[in-house]
């Protein structure tokens, strides 16, 4: 990977931002689960419905951020890691401080 990075650097930031998808990509599961466990059930009508419109609503929110934080990543703006852990990071604080406010 050093050799590539010295000769091609764009090819280098594409190719690691590749890795680190395909590595931590693994864990989109695991924070949808999260937020899914963080929602607020307390709605009064309609449980059901608020519930899947907010889970969608974070979900879109998440991938979109997922694909901005790639194509930053895959251009060399931001390191490659960053470009998985940042959508990561951002929904895990919206589900948490959407908890800590509905409390």
């Amino acid at each position: 990977m050093k050799k590539i990075h010295v000769l091609n650097p764009k090819l280098w930031y594409e190719a690691s931002t590749d890795f680190a998808n395909r590595v931590l990509g693994s864990f989109t599961p695991l924070v949808l689960i999260f937020i899914a466990c963080t929602i607020n059930y307390r709605y009064k009508k309609n449980v059901l419905l608020f519930s899947i419109i907010t889970s969608l609503f974070l979900a879109v929110i998440y991938y979109v951020v997922q694909m901005m934080s790639l194509i930053m990543a895959k251009q060399g703006v931001i390191e490659p890691v960053w470009g998985m852990v940042i959508p990561m990071i951002v929904i895990v604080s919206i589900a948490l401080s959407e908890r800590l406010v509905l409390r």
